[in-house]
C-alpha cells in the first residue's frame, strides 16, 4: 500500500501552473529560442484609448480648392478585431477652416494617415491639415489630443503615431502668381491682400503706357497697412514721359535703374510681409487721360494663418 499522500487542485491553481509553464517557454528554457513573448494578459497595442463619446476632428485650411483629402486609420476593437476605415474629404471653401468631425467606436486607436488623392498636383503651403480628438461631434467641441498637423502634399503625407506636429507658419509656403484687375484709363492700380493668410511679396510687375500728351510721369508703388498707413512707397529711377509703354519691376534684388529697353528696375524691401486687408497700388504724380496700366502680375509667397 502506497503512503503518497493525495493532492487535489482547484481551478485557479490549475490556471497558475499553466501560466507558470508557459512564462518557463517564453524564456526560453526550450529549444525554441531565447525570446519569448506573453500569451496572457498581453498590454494594448495602442496607447490611445476611444470611448463612445470620442469623436475624430479633422481640420482643412486650404489656400485653394484643388486638394482632396483621405484620412485613413486602424482601431482594435474590444473584442480584439481591428477596424480600418477612412475619410474622403473634398476641399469646398479656400481660405477658411473646413472641418469634419467623425464619431468613433471604443477601442484603441491603432495609426492613421493624412494623404492627398486627387490627380492635380498640390504643393507645399496649399493644404495645412489638423487631425486631433474631441468629446463632442459639434465644432465647438475643442481638440483634448493633436494627433498630427502640417502640410499635405501630393508626395508628402502626415501620419500617428510616427507623424510630427508642425504649425501652418513653419517652412515655406505656396508661391502665387496673381493678376491684378486692370483699372480703367488714367487710373491708379490696387490690389488688397484677402483674409485668412500671411503673405512675403516677391514681386511687382506693370505695364504703364502713356498717351501722345506731353508731360512727364512719376509712377511709384505704395503698400500701406489695413488703417491706410503707409509702408513704403519706391519710385523708378525716371519719369516717364508721352507716347512711351514701360514696364515697371519690383524685386527683392537688383539696382534702381533703366535697362536698355526702358524697363524700370525697382528693389524693394526684402522679408516685407502683408496681412490681411493691406494694400499694394501705384500711385503716378502727373498721370494724363487716356494713360493706362495693364499687365499687373504679384508674385507673393503664402502660408494660412491658423
Amino acid at each position: 500500500m502506497s503512503n503518497t499522500p493525495t493532492v487535489t487542485l482547484d481551478e485557479l491553481e490549475l490556471a497558475q501552473i499553466a501560466r507558470l509553464l508557459r512564462r518557463l517557454v517564453q524564456r526560453g528554457d526550450t529549444a525554441y529560442g531565447n525570446v519569448g513573448f506573453n500569451m496572457a494578459d498581453v498590454q494594448p497595442p495602442g496607447s490611445e484609448y476611444l470611448t463612445r463619446d470620442t469623436c475624430l476632428q479633422i481640420n482643412i485650411y486650404p489656400t485653394t480648392t484643388t486638394s482632396t483629402v483621405k484620412v485613413s486609420y486602424k482601431i482594435m476593437l474590444p473584442d480584439g478585431k481591428i477596424n480600418l476605415a477612412q475619410e474622403t474629404l473634398a476641399v469646398t471653401t479656400a481660405g477658411a477652416l473646413n472641418q469634419t468631425i467623425r464619431n468613433l467606436t471604443e477601442g484603441f486607436l491603432l495609426s492613421l494617415a493624412v494623404t492627398i488623392t486627387n490627380a492635380s498636383t498640390v504643393h507645399r503651403g496649399d493644404t495645412f491639415v489638423q487631425v486631433g480628438l474631441s468629446f463632442g461631434s459639434t465644432s465647438a467641441s475643442p481638440m483634448y489630443r493633436l494627433l498630427c498637423s502640417g502640410f499635405v502634399t501630393t508626395t508628402v503625407a502626415l501620419a500617428w503615431p510616427e507623424g510630427n506636429l508642425s504649425d501652418s507658419l513653419t517652412g515655406p509656403g505656396l508661391l502665387q502668381s496673381v493678376t491684378v484687375a486692370t483699372p480703367g484709363a488714367d487710373t491708379d492700380w490696387s490690389y488688397t491682400f484677402p483674409a485668412g493668410f500671411r503673405y512675403w511679396v516677391h514681386s511687382i510687375a506693370a505695364l504703364f503706357t502713356t498717351s501722345s500728351t506731353v508731360a512727364t510721369r512719376d509712377a511709384a508703388a505704395v503698400f500701406k497697412d489695413a488703417s491706410a498707413n503707409i509702408l513704403w512707397k519706391l519710385a523708378g529711377s525716371v519719369g516717364q514721359t508721352a507716347s512711351l509703354a514701360e514696364y515697371y519691376l519690383w524685386g527683392e534684388a537688383g539696382t534702381l535703374a533703366q535697362d536698355i529697353i526702358k524697363n524700370q528696375v525697382i528693389t524693394m524691401p526684402g522679408e516685407f510681409f502683408a496681412y490681411p486687408g493691406y494694400t499694394v497700388g501705384s500711385a503716378t504724380t502727373g498721370m494724363q487721360a487716356a494713360d493706362q496700366w495693364s499687365a499687373i502680375q504679384l508674385g507673393y509667397e503664402t502660408w494660412p494663418e491658423v
